[in-house]
């Protein structure tokens, strides 16, 4: 069959409880729904070779949801009556509020994750883990701990040092010729001497004699860091001063180059101010992932986890 009703056929359908986590069994119609929202969601049906591992993909997922609720049982997350409901609601209004219509809103629920429904308890399991990992006080972290991070992690706020050049770059091919490459290099120190003499206009003289890109802006090549550029050419511009030209053509792969520095932006450490929320959320981030490993690996202590894959088969099409 190749007519519509087998472009949307459901390649895999479960038809018992596929697992069993503690007490709590997860349907067939869970999978088969979450399946469904799986397909819309890639916009074609799975191939036949990733049917398994979309399987275990689904079957994983539904149960690490299972257990996600045995952590907040465990936990007796504390909020307020209909906290968890608002804070939904409000994700929801906010996320509707980027269609123009309600039926475009619904078509894009609807291709990514099966339902309204469906999203609304996608939304409701992330805001209760966030709600018991924040009202954890082993997550918080405290500005003595942010200062000491940064104070020990300096490479990570170290701004690399930058050069602003020009350049006038006479193109030597590969293979070229002996002789042309030296008739070249020749060329190439006559205007180094003419780029050096007092009054000369480096600008007018990349227009007139580069073979660059940026012969047009003068050879401008604006702010680059050293690793941006070939080694040759970047040890020649960050040694010099800004005013300062190169003394003699410097060689490249590509040909040689009289270079002229315009500004220099020397390697700076960004003030802890400037990088403070940053780091306060990395190490929160960090301490929520080791608190939730802690909490999971109490909640699956005795714990009885049984998947039934064998309750899911391949339908066939039309």
């Amino acid at each position: 069959a190749c007519g519509p009703a087998a472009v949307d056929a459901q390649q895999l359908e479960a038809t018992g409880v596929v697992a069993q986590v503690g007490g709590t069994s997860i349907s067939a119609d869970a999978f088969n729904a979450r399946f469904a929202a799986l397909e819309k969601q890639l916009g074609a049906r799975v191939p036949a070779s990733l049917l398994e591992t979309y399987k275990r993909s689904v079957l994983d997922e539904l149960v690490e949801e299972a257990i996600l609720q045995r952590v907040i049982q465990r936990a007796r997350v504390r909020t307020k009556p209909g906290e968890i409901k608002a804070q939904v609601d409000a994700q929801l209004t906010q996320f509707r509020a980027q269609y123009s219509t309600q039926q475009s809103f619904e078509q894009s629920v609807s291709d990514r994750f099966g339902s309204v429904e469906q999203l609304r308890a996608r939304m409701t399991r992330a805001a209760q883990r966030s709600a018991l990992l924040s009202s954890n006080t082993r997550t918080r972290v405290t500005e003595s701990e942010a200062k000491s991070f940064y104070k020990k992690n300096p490479e990570q706020y170290t701004v690399a040092g930058q050069v602003r050049a020009r350049h006038i770059l006479l193109r030597v091919q590969r293979g070229q010729d002996n002789k042309l490459t030296i008739k070249t290099f020749l060329r190439a120190q006559k205007l180094n001497k003419q780029a050096l003499a007092k009054g000369a206009d480096f600008s007018a003289l990349a227009r007139e004699h580069s073979e660059g890109p940026s012969k047009a802006k003068g050879g401008d090549l604006g702010y680059f860091k050293r690793e941006n550029m070939v080694r040759p050419f970047s040890e020649a511009a960050f040694a010099l001063k800004p005013g300062e030209i190169s003394p003699e053509p410097v060689r490249s792969q590509f040909g040689y180059h009289i270079i002229k520095v315009e500004g220099v932006k020397p390697e700076r450490v960004r003030p802890y101010k400037e990088v403070r929320e940053g780091i306060l959320k990395g190490l929160r981030a960090s301490k929520r992932r080791r608190v939730w490993a802690s909490m999971r690996k109490k909640a699956l202590a005795g714990l009885t986890i049984k998947r039934f894959p064998e309750a899911i088969k391949v339908r066939p099409n039309p």
